[in-house]
């Protein structure tokens, strides 16, 4: 399955994948959800200030930090962000983007 999220049309929300029934509906009003690539995300290629929203836990992002330094790393909840084996608080982190899906590339093309 490609990178993505989880949206229920119904209520008109993203959700996360505990949200999701084994068959494919919402946990919140049982009507069908659908899954959408990250593509299809309206902040796909924006930067997301962290006083905004926070990233999905473990999902690596592209982070802009207030040092205006750029790293790709993983937001770990209350234990802050962690990229190159250092961690920081969200005091630290100004924005953040999700990262595109990798080309497809054939092993003749490497």
């Amino acid at each position: 399955m490609t990178r993505g999220y989880w949206y229920c049309l119904y209520c008109e929300i993203e959700l996360m994948p505990q949200h999701v029934t084994n068959d494919e509906c919402c946990v919140e009003c049982g009507h069908p959800v659908q899954w959408n690539s990250l593509e299809q995300h309206p902040k796909y290629g924006k930067w997301i200030k962290v006083n905004d929203e926070l990233p999905i836990r473990d999902e690596y992002v592209l982070i802009l930090m207030k040092t205006k330094e750029y790293f790709i790393g993983e937001y770990k909840g209350a234990y802050g962000w962690r990229f190159d084996d250092f961690t920081c608080n969200d005091r630290e982190v100004l924005c953040w983007m999700p990262l595109p899906e990798p080309p497809e590339v054939e092993p003749d093309d490497v």
